[in-house]
């Protein structure tokens, strides 16, 4: 039998992998035919010869193996033998974080395996699932707390598992309100990156400093948050050229490779900029970056007086 689990969520999907591998170990209390396997540290044959190797308990064998897409010769002789390890009664869990659709090895399995994506979480589903979290520790939150958490975090699930985690912890059976979430969560730096940019449009230079001063006082290096909003900038360039080529969000989203939020949230700032503004700021940006990067001015001042002068 062979099992594909894939996607950008890891945590979803490792928790499901970790469900697999735990019925396994129930059903076969030996356990002794569990085996992990990395493609990339271990040639095809070995993996082959170790996993057909006879159980003492003749058990049913289950291998986890990751990143069998992503090595070129493992994949290749994987795919060969592709249909005897689908009618095998044993178990081959492949996983991994990117699989290409047009992969001939996902085709097959495809239409002939089991497999499960995991893509980020957002809107609703991102919001069902944060509230699930904080029920399992009897603590309540707030809606305006919800989506505050879900601003300063956004769909990483590894991160913002351990936030609810302090915040119940925080609480102990009460409710978490928007206060504790500004109290205990640090600000995922590309959320504030889009307030800094909002206030760049808005012309309030003194909201961006103030934001910028954050990160600063919080230890976050200048070049790191100059590298952000060269990020942010370059995204509004060419989110705001696709849409103006008349391109929807799907489309965007996929030519871009952005997460939806993402994609949402720039086509929002896009319309708060001409064309020609979003380049200015980009070539001023880029000019600081060199001047920082080749000694002629200080990280922290460059920093500030290009926020203070856009």
């Amino acid at each position: 039998m062979l099992i594909l689990l894939f996607g950008e969520d890891t945590y979803r999907s490792k928790s499901k992998l970790k469900e697999i591998v735990e019925h396994y170990k129930e059903t076969h209390q030996g356990g002794m035919s569990f085996k992990n396997f990395n493609a990339s540290e271990i040639d095809y044959q070995d993996f082959k010869d170790q996993f057909r190797q006879a159980s003492m308990f003749t058990e049913k064998k289950l291998a986890v193996v990751r990143g069998a897409f992503q090595e070129k010769d493992f994949r290749k002789h994987f795919l060969k033998d592709k249909k005897q390890w689908q009618k095998s009664e044993d178990t081959i869990v492949l996983f991994e974080e990117k699989v290409k659709k047009s992969d001939a090895l996902f085709k097959f399995i495809k239409k002939n395996c089991e497999w499960e994506q995991f893509e980020l979480l957002e809107g609703k589903e991102l919001k069902d699932w944060t509230t699930k979290q904080f029920s399992e520790y009897e603590v309540e939150v707030s809606k305006e707390a919800l989506s505050k958490l879900i601003e300063f975090v956004g769909s990483d699930l590894w991160r913002l598992s351990n936030e609810v985690e302090k915040l119940a912890n925080y609480k102990k059976g009460g409710q978490v309100s928007p206060e504790d979430v500004k109290l205990l969560v640090k600000p995922d730096l590309e959320t504030d990156i889009f307030d800094t940019i909002d206030a760049f449009a808005l012309k309030n230079n003194q909201k961006s400093l103030s934001l910028i001063q954050e990160h600063l006082d919080q230890g976050d290096s200048p070049l790191y948050i100059l590298g952000m909003i060269n990020y942010q900038l370059r995204n509004l360039l060419i989110v705001k050229n696709l849409y103006q080529q008349g391109k929807p969000p799907s489309a965007i989203k996929k030519e871009t490779d952005l997460h939806s939020y993402v994609v949402k949230k720039t086509l929002d700032q896009s319309k708060k900029f001409s064309l020609q503004e979003i380049k200015k700021i980009y070539h001023q940006l880029l000019e600081v970056d060199l001047n920082i990067k080749t000694g002629k001015v200080d990280k922290k001042p460059a920093l500030k007086s290009f926020v203070a002068e856009i």
